[in-house]
């Protein structure tokens, strides 16, 4: 199953840091069902694994989740993580 580092954090500036990944190609089968990553978006939000506190910017193409802080982002790559972690020995 894929699992992302904190090197998945790319950094704009000192107070913006992002994350940007075509989920439904990369962690496939886990969003095989998901039209596009709007979808992977509302699904990750409805389990928690993007927070009120995350800032995001999706497109159909790529999941893009904004963060104020690397350590925040840190927390997100946990959380997104785990949240696959969880789907692997289901589709396996």
């Amino acid at each position: 199953m894929k699992q992302f580092t904190s090197d998945s954090i790319n950094k704009l500036n000192p107070g913006l840091f992002w994350f940007e990944c075509a989920m439904i190609s990369a962690c496939s089968p886990v969003f095989a069902d998901c039209e596009d990553n709007h979808d992977v978006e509302k699904r990750l939000r409805k389990a928690g694994v993007i927070t009120c506190k995350n800032r995001t910017d999706t497109e159909m193409c790529a999941l893009v989740v904004n963060f104020s802080t690397r350590e925040a982002g840190e927390n997100f790559i946990a959380r997104l993580n785990n949240y696959l972690l969880t789907f692997a020995p289901i589709l396996a």
